[in-house]
């Protein structure tokens, strides 16, 4: 029903005052309706300046969700107590340890990872492949390496090929059999046996420091060294209990321990 329909049939109904005439009584009617209509607009443009400027900030979240999707780069973190294992999009595959993390792009021709932990990588052959780590960097072309990256240290053991390490500003070049530590700044030689990924420890000429990280990692012992010694050791663990490889470690480094807590050792001159 039309506006002017609804006013007739209002005023047919009601009786119109003696100092007033039907047609003033309409005029006076219009102009109030006229007014509600422009105060209901002024609401509607009220309400929508108030959430607009929200409404913007979707749309500018919305189309950063778009521009920059999460799926560019995939991240694995192995919380258990054995070695997982993984192949990237380039074909390369990696053996990634207890209580690591690492991350790298979806894409097949991305060749870089970020690391926090430690891994064993068997890189394909192609563009250079790079291991980004806070203590350095790792670069391949086609090879297999193993490295260790947590709070200061930095170790990395080259299995095969040839691999360029970068840290602290300096520069070095591994061969098949060589390793270098962030801790002792060089070179060492070490096992070729991947014995690490079936829970068997080997180390050659490794400093002591370095053992105690994998005894921690592999093994679950805590080891303090409190001495400030740190000679570089070679050793070979199977199914050793603790107090089997505390002795030992303590024979070779020619250093004393003590048990503290309940199953917690500490070394000491």
């Amino acid at each position: 029903m039309k506006k002017e329909e609804l006013i007739e049939d209002l005023l047919s109904s009601l009786s119109v005052p003696e100092n007033k005439s039907q047609d003033q009584i309409w005029l006076e009617l219009n102009s109030k309706l006229e007014r509600t209509d422009n105060t209901i607009q002024l609401k509607r443009r009220s309400v929508l300046a108030k959430f607009l400027p929200y409404a913007a900030a979707a749309c500018v979240l919305c189309a950063v969700f778009f521009l920059y999707p999460s799926g560019n780069f995939t991240s694995f973190v192995n919380d258990s107590s054995s070695v997982s294992y993984h192949i990237l999009p380039d074909g390369s595959a990696v053996s990634l340890s207890p209580n690591s993390k690492m991350e790298f792009g979806s894409d097949a021709d991305s060749r870089d990872v970020n690391l926090n932990g430690e891994a064993f990588f068997e890189v394909k052959k192609g563009v250079p492949f790079t291991v980004n780590t806070a203590n350095g960097n790792v670069s391949v072309l086609g090879t297999s390496f193993y490295v260790t990256s947590r709070n200061e240290l930095l170790d990395v053991k080259c299995f095969t090929g040839k691999v360029k390490v970068n840290s602290n500003n300096a520069e070095v070049f591994l061969l098949r059999g060589e390793g270098v530590s962030s801790v002792s700044k060089t070179k060492y030689m070490h096992s070729s046996l991947k014995k690490w990924e079936k829970g068997d420890l080997s180390f050659d000429n490794v400093p002591l420091n370095i053992v105690l990280e994998d005894l921690m990692l592999f093994k679950g012992m805590s080891i303090v060294n409190t001495s400030g010694f740190n000679p570089s050791i070679t050793l070979e663990l199977d199914e050793e209990k603790e107090e089997e490889i505390i002795n030992i470690i303590c024979t070779i480094s020619n250093l004393n321990f003590k048990v503290v807590g309940d199953s917690d050792f500490q070394l000491y001159k």
